[in-house]
């Protein structure tokens, strides 16, 4: 039997990171498992308020268009099944204009609850946003008052290479422009950059005084001192991608209370012969990335040597092997 309350609104669980650690990946697996009902937006930014417009852009212009008759629905889920997404319906367009509604009155804490009121009877839903990892106490204490009921999700990624994913991110921003089409080229443009004072800027931002995103402990802490120790759980990146459909299994367990499974889950076509996730075209794999060595790499296990050990302690296995990496 369910544990959420039947007069509750809003999402039934937060997934708050970290940035890095598989939130793409997991919209993804859950949004092609019957027992849930993912929005078409990721990163809803409600909390944080640091992007909402933006994450909220794409999601209108494309509603602007089917409306219009620029786009046919029947395209759109062609690509998205070529893109291992599962396919648009009405319930997503109604979604849509409720996501107008909440940018054009403001984002009140009303019109987000109410995003969520499309959610299917019986199904499950999220907010995927791993900008929430950067909520300090009392923003956590204000998202507890607006959803007592959610349950928290914490991905796990080493901070070493989480904070190399993001600088590289970051890298990939600063010299994407129309005249590079060649991985190589802007990859070569990264390098150069990363030996640049703005190079040195980003990487400072990860090391000299390291982001809250980055000190899982100390995340956990938080969110499970305010929510309970029964409301968040923690996944590792590496189980992720070795087993989505556990994943799916546990997530749906944490929210209801129930154990078992019974899902017409879709992901079987995204999976290699040892049932590991095989990403799909859309995904990152193919971008631009600089090697992880020399200075660089002695700084940022200087920045995060202590959090390593810390997570270690805290997590257990899913952390436990970090340390060796990086020879610590």
């Amino acid at each position: 039997m369910s544990v959420r309350p039947p007069e509750a609104a809003g999402p039934d669980f937060l997934c708050i990171g970290l940035q890095k650690a598989g939130t793409r990946t997991l919209q993804q697996i859950l949004s092609l498992d019957d027992r849930y009902w993912m929005p078409l937006v990721k990163e809803f930014h409600h909390f944080d308020g640091s992007e909402i417009p933006k994450r909220h852009e794409r999601q209108q212009k494309l509603y602007d268009a089917l409306q219009a008759g620029g786009f046919r629905l029947s395209l759109l889920n062609a690509r998205r099944t070529r893109e291992g997404l599962r396919k648009v319906d009405v319930r997503d367009l109604q979604f849509l204009k409720k996501s107008r509604s909440y940018l054009e009155n403001g984002c009140c804490d009303a019109d987000y609850l109410d995003m969520f009121s499309l959610t299917p009877k019986g199904a499950i839903t999220g907010d995927i946003t791993p900008g929430y990892s950067r909520l300090e106490r009392k923003e956590v204490q204000r998202v507890h008052s607006l959803l007592p009921h959610a349950k928290i999700v914490l991905l796990l990624r080493d901070p070493i290479s989480r904070a190399w994913s993001a600088i590289n991110m970051r890298l990939r921003r600063e010299t994407r422009g129309n005249l590079i089409r060649i991985r190589s080229q802007q990859q070569a443009r990264m390098e150069e950059m990363l030996k640049s004072s703005r190079g040195q800027k980003i990487v400072d931002q990860e090391t000299i005084t390291p982001p809250l995103n980055s000190q899982p402990s100390e995340i956990f802490r938080v969110w499970r001192d305010v929510f309970g120790e029964d409301a968040i759980r923690v996944f590792s990146l590496e189980e992720i991608i070795s087993s989505p459909k556990g994943i799916s299994d546990e997530v749906h367990a944490t929210v209801t209370g129930e154990q078992g499974s019974g899902s017409k889950w879709s992901m079987e076509h995204r999976l290699d012969k040892d049932t590991n996730l095989v990403p799909s075209p859309n995904e990152k794999g193919d971008k631009a990335q600089v090697l992880l060595r020399g200075e660089i790499k002695a700084r940022l296990i200087e920045a995060y040597a202590d959090e390593i050990q810390r997570s270690a302690a805290m997590f257990g296995e899913r952390a436990t092997g970090w340390a060796a990496k990086y020879g610590l």
